[in-house]
């Protein structure tokens, strides 16, 4: 062979290793697309990190905000109440109504998310605050127990890991008792829900009360 016709194979032989190259390239590049098209969907579908709040999720927040500001009227002129303490508890009341004041119906789910670990937070600020008092003054231990009590169900809804400390959570032993009903369908599906729909419902019926006057 002689050698022109040699150099010009090797040219072919170059020119289809680099074909071939291309298109190696082109197909990685194919399935990458590929794959990340379905992830950029999913991105902004729902769950913490896209996507807006969970209706439940919302109403529970909202309905802590709504029964946690009950237990200062309890706790008003009491004996056994330190002005110091009172104010304490009024200020991490007031921590609560703030950091759910953020939150609507348009808000992320990653911002209700957020604001129910806030408030968890802040709960467990308040729970020794309260503690001394929940046998004492009626109303106070039911109330706050309900709120720790609903608390899980929210975290199940929200995907986030439960802030609440120990003595924070044994406060849920003094919710108050499920109707019937609801015992049975805590029996089935846990009781948190049960809780939380209580909850709502109870904070509802306040917020109709107030609208109502």
């Amino acid at each position: 062979m002689r050698r022109d016709q040699t150099i010009q194979l090797l040219g072919v032989i170059e020119t289809r290793r680099g074909l071939e190259t291309s298109r190696r390239r082109l197909l990685l590049l194919l399935a990458v697309a590929g794959v990340a098209a379905p992830l950029a969907g999913c991105a902004g579908g729902g769950g913490i990190t896209g996507g807006v709040i969970s209706p439940t999720l919302l109403a529970g927040l909202q309905a802590i905000g709504t029964t946690i500001a009950g237990i200062l009227p309890l706790l008003s002129g009491v004996a056994g109440v330190s002005s110091s303490t009172l104010t304490s508890i009024t200020t991490v009341v007031g921590q609560i109504e703030a950091a759910l004041a953020t939150l609507s119906s348009a808000s992320t789910a990653s911002a209700g998310a957020s604001v129910l670990q806030t408030v968890e937070n802040y709960i467990n600020a308040l729970a020794p605050l309260v503690a001394p008092f929940l046998a004492l003054i009626p109303g106070v231990g039911s109330t706050v127990g309900l709120i720790v009590a609903a608390l899980p169900a929210l975290e199940a809804i929200a995907g986030v890991i439960s802030n609440l400390l120990a003595s924070t959570t044994a406060l849920a032993a003094a919710a108050p008792p499920l109707p019937a009903s609801a015992r049975l369908r805590a029996a089935a599906a846990g009781s948190s829900q049960q809780y939380l729909n209580l909850l709502i419902a109870r904070a509802r019926a306040v917020g109709g009360r107030r609208h109502g006057r």
